[in-house]
Protein backbone atom coordinates (compact mmCIF):
# COMPACT_ATOMS: atom_id res chain seq x y z
CA UNK A 1 0.00 0.00 0.00
CA UNK A 2 1.16 3.39 -1.12
CA UNK A 3 2.68 5.38 2.27
CA UNK A 4 0.93 8.42 2.47
CA UNK A 5 0.81 10.87 5.59
CA UNK A 6 -2.91 11.91 6.96
CA UNK A 7 -3.83 13.89 4.25
CA UNK A 8 -4.92 16.96 6.03
CA UNK A 9 -5.85 20.34 3.92
CA UNK A 10 -4.36 22.41 6.97
CA UNK A 11 -1.00 20.40 6.40
CA UNK A 12 -0.79 21.26 3.06
CA UNK A 13 -1.77 24.75 2.91
CA UNK A 14 1.38 25.03 5.49
CA UNK A 15 3.60 23.38 3.23
CA UNK A 16 2.21 25.20 0.21
CA UNK A 17 2.98 28.66 2.09
CA UNK A 18 6.23 27.72 3.66
CA UNK A 19 7.02 26.78 -0.47
CA UNK A 20 5.75 29.70 -2.00
CA UNK A 21 7.17 32.20 0.73
CA UNK A 22 10.43 31.35 -0.13
CA UNK A 23 10.29 31.50 -3.88
CA UNK A 24 11.35 34.67 -5.53
CA UNK A 25 12.01 35.94 -9.57
CA UNK A 26 14.55 38.66 -8.42
CA UNK A 27 12.77 41.08 -6.12
CA UNK A 28 9.11 40.03 -7.05
CA UNK A 29 7.55 36.87 -5.06
CA UNK A 30 6.02 34.35 -7.38
CA UNK A 31 2.76 34.02 -6.80
CA UNK A 32 1.28 30.25 -7.18
CA UNK A 33 -2.03 31.43 -8.10
CA UNK A 34 -0.58 34.03 -11.18
CA UNK A 35 -0.10 32.38 -14.59
CA UNK A 36 2.87 30.96 -14.96
CA UNK A 37 4.38 32.23 -17.89
CA UNK A 38 3.63 36.16 -16.22
CA UNK A 39 6.42 35.30 -13.62
CA UNK A 40 8.99 33.00 -15.13
CA UNK A 41 12.11 34.87 -15.12
CA UNK A 42 13.44 34.44 -18.67
CA UNK A 43 16.95 32.53 -17.54
CA UNK A 44 15.06 30.33 -15.51
CA UNK A 45 16.92 31.23 -12.02
CA UNK A 46 15.31 32.08 -8.81
CA UNK A 47 16.47 33.80 -5.84
CA UNK A 48 15.51 32.88 -2.49
CA UNK A 49 16.45 34.96 0.49
CA UNK A 50 16.66 34.42 4.18
CA UNK A 51 18.79 31.66 4.01
CA UNK A 52 19.81 30.28 7.36
CA UNK A 53 23.44 28.55 7.95
CA UNK A 54 22.32 26.36 10.10
CA UNK A 55 20.08 23.98 7.35
CA UNK A 56 23.46 23.45 5.12
CA UNK A 57 24.26 20.89 7.26
CA UNK A 58 21.42 18.55 6.27
CA UNK A 59 20.98 19.35 3.10
CA UNK A 60 24.29 17.63 1.69
CA UNK A 61 25.42 18.03 -1.93
CA UNK A 62 27.82 15.10 -1.69
CA UNK A 63 27.46 11.27 -2.63
CA UNK A 64 26.23 8.87 -0.15
CA UNK A 65 29.70 7.06 0.44
CA UNK A 66 31.23 10.96 1.54
CA UNK A 67 28.24 11.98 3.93
CA UNK A 68 27.50 10.92 7.34
CA UNK A 69 23.67 10.03 7.99
CA UNK A 70 21.43 13.03 9.24
CA UNK A 71 18.09 13.54 10.52
CA UNK A 72 16.51 14.36 7.17
CA UNK A 73 17.12 10.43 6.03
CA UNK A 74 14.26 9.27 7.15
CA UNK A 75 12.25 12.00 5.70
CA UNK A 76 14.28 11.46 2.07
CA UNK A 77 13.96 7.33 2.93
CA UNK A 78 9.98 7.84 2.64
CA UNK A 79 9.95 10.59 -0.32
CA UNK A 80 11.98 7.96 -2.51
CA UNK A 81 9.29 5.46 -0.75
CA UNK A 82 6.68 6.48 -2.14
CA UNK A 83 7.96 7.58 -5.31
CA UNK A 84 9.05 3.82 -6.07
CA UNK A 85 5.29 2.34 -4.97
CA UNK A 86 3.81 5.15 -6.62
CA UNK A 87 5.58 4.28 -10.09
CA UNK A 88 4.55 0.33 -9.31
CA UNK A 89 0.85 1.19 -9.69
CA UNK A 90 -1.95 2.56 -11.64
CA UNK A 91 -5.03 3.90 -10.55
CA UNK A 92 -8.42 1.90 -10.73
CA UNK A 93 -10.55 4.66 -11.81
CA UNK A 94 -10.36 8.31 -12.27
CA UNK A 95 -11.46 9.26 -8.86
CA UNK A 96 -8.33 6.93 -7.43
CA UNK A 97 -6.24 9.22 -10.29
CA UNK A 98 -7.35 12.60 -8.91
CA UNK A 99 -6.76 11.39 -5.07
CA UNK A 100 -3.26 9.86 -5.56
CA UNK A 101 -2.41 12.84 -7.58
CA UNK A 102 -3.21 14.89 -4.40
CA UNK A 103 -1.56 12.54 -2.05
CA UNK A 104 1.28 12.49 -3.78
CA UNK A 105 1.94 16.47 -4.35
CA UNK A 106 0.87 16.26 -0.63
CA UNK A 107 4.14 14.63 0.20
CA UNK A 108 6.39 16.34 -2.35
CA UNK A 109 5.28 19.78 -0.50
CA UNK A 110 5.58 18.15 3.07
CA UNK A 111 9.64 17.09 2.08
CA UNK A 112 10.33 19.84 0.37
CA UNK A 113 8.88 22.45 3.68
CA UNK A 114 9.62 19.78 6.05
CA UNK A 115 12.04 22.94 7.65
CA UNK A 116 9.09 25.64 8.00
CA UNK A 117 11.06 28.80 8.77
CA UNK A 118 14.40 27.18 7.57
CA UNK A 119 13.09 25.99 4.51
CA UNK A 120 14.57 28.53 2.53
CA UNK A 121 18.30 27.74 2.48
CA UNK A 122 16.91 23.84 1.76
CA UNK A 123 15.22 25.28 -1.40
CA UNK A 124 17.93 27.68 -2.82
CA UNK A 125 20.04 24.43 -2.51
CA UNK A 126 17.36 21.96 -3.94
CA UNK A 127 16.98 24.47 -6.76
CA UNK A 128 20.28 25.92 -8.24
CA UNK A 129 23.16 24.01 -6.40
CA UNK A 130 25.36 21.65 -8.70
CA UNK A 131 24.80 18.41 -7.60
CA UNK A 132 27.11 15.92 -8.37
CA UNK A 133 25.33 12.29 -9.06
CA UNK A 134 24.06 10.48 -6.09
CA UNK A 135 24.21 13.10 -3.80
CA UNK A 136 20.93 13.73 -1.68
CA UNK A 137 20.24 16.98 -4.01
CA UNK A 138 20.64 14.68 -7.28
CA UNK A 139 18.66 11.72 -5.27
CA UNK A 140 15.76 14.14 -4.22
CA UNK A 141 15.65 15.94 -7.89
CA UNK A 142 15.22 12.72 -9.41
CA UNK A 143 11.92 11.48 -7.08
CA UNK A 144 10.47 15.04 -7.64
CA UNK A 145 11.08 14.56 -11.34
CA UNK A 146 9.50 11.45 -11.54
CA UNK A 147 6.59 11.80 -9.23
CA UNK A 148 5.83 15.39 -10.86
CA UNK A 149 5.78 13.42 -14.34
CA UNK A 150 4.05 10.63 -13.15
CA UNK A 151 1.27 13.56 -11.39
CA UNK A 152 1.18 14.57 -15.11
CA UNK A 153 0.62 10.76 -16.96
CA UNK A 154 -1.69 9.85 -14.36
CA UNK A 155 -4.02 12.87 -14.84
CA UNK A 156 -4.00 13.05 -18.45
CA UNK A 157 -4.86 8.99 -18.51
CA UNK A 158 -8.46 9.90 -17.92
CA UNK A 159 -10.62 9.61 -20.48
CA UNK A 160 -11.71 12.92 -22.42
CA UNK A 161 -14.95 11.48 -22.20
CA UNK A 162 -14.79 11.33 -18.31
CA UNK A 163 -17.31 14.06 -16.54
CA UNK A 164 -14.67 14.72 -13.82
CA UNK A 165 -12.71 17.00 -16.65
CA UNK A 166 -15.97 19.08 -17.59
CA UNK A 167 -16.47 19.10 -13.62
CA UNK A 168 -13.13 19.68 -12.62
CA UNK A 169 -12.12 21.77 -15.91
CA UNK A 170 -9.37 23.66 -14.20
CA UNK A 171 -7.40 20.17 -12.52
CA UNK A 172 -7.16 19.36 -15.88
CA UNK A 173 -6.31 23.00 -17.61
CA UNK A 174 -3.20 22.97 -14.99
CA UNK A 175 -2.22 19.35 -16.03
CA UNK A 176 -2.01 20.73 -19.87
CA UNK A 177 0.11 23.33 -18.82
CA UNK A 178 2.29 21.15 -17.21
CA UNK A 179 3.22 19.32 -20.20
CA UNK A 180 5.38 21.31 -22.25
CA UNK A 181 7.94 21.46 -19.26
CA UNK A 182 8.27 17.58 -19.66
CA UNK A 183 8.72 17.93 -23.32
CA UNK A 184 11.74 20.36 -23.05
CA UNK A 185 13.60 18.36 -19.94
CA UNK A 186 13.99 15.03 -19.39
CA UNK A 187 16.01 14.45 -15.54
CA UNK A 188 19.18 15.07 -17.31
CA UNK A 189 21.79 16.09 -14.90
CA UNK A 190 21.95 19.93 -15.34
CA UNK A 191 21.52 22.60 -12.40
CA UNK A 192 20.54 25.50 -14.79
CA UNK A 193 17.96 23.17 -17.05
CA UNK A 194 16.77 21.66 -13.53
CA UNK A 195 16.08 24.93 -12.30
CA UNK A 196 14.92 26.17 -15.44
CA UNK A 197 12.17 23.34 -15.10
CA UNK A 198 11.12 23.50 -11.62
CA UNK A 199 10.90 27.68 -11.38
CA UNK A 200 7.90 26.45 -14.38
CA UNK A 201 6.71 23.27 -12.57
CA UNK A 202 6.53 24.54 -8.75
CA UNK A 203 3.79 27.13 -8.86
CA UNK A 204 1.39 25.23 -10.87
CA UNK A 205 2.01 21.69 -8.61
CA UNK A 206 1.02 23.84 -5.68
CA UNK A 207 -1.43 25.26 -7.52
CA UNK A 208 -3.03 21.71 -9.00
CA UNK A 209 -2.78 20.38 -5.47
CA UNK A 210 -5.10 23.40 -4.42
CA UNK A 211 -7.59 22.87 -6.94
CA UNK A 212 -7.75 19.01 -6.79
CA UNK A 213 -8.22 19.76 -2.21
CA UNK A 214 -11.13 21.94 -2.95
CA UNK A 215 -12.79 19.69 -5.29
CA UNK A 216 -12.60 16.96 -2.91
CA UNK A 217 -10.14 14.58 -4.08
CA UNK A 218 -7.62 15.86 -0.31
CA UNK A 219 -9.93 13.96 2.30
CA UNK A 220 -10.20 10.49 2.70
Amino acid sequence: MLHVASRSARRLQQSRATLARHVFTGSATVSTLRPLMKVLPRDGRLCLRGNSPRCYPSYSTLSQEEKVQTDDDRAFAILEGVTEQALSRRPADDVSCLRLSYSLIYEMTRYLARHDDDSAAYLSVFMNSEAPPGSDIDRARKSVFKLTKFIVDNLTSVPLSSPHRVAHSGVFDLVSALEPSFMVYDGEDDAREWTRFWSRVQPIILELAVQLDQAGFGAE
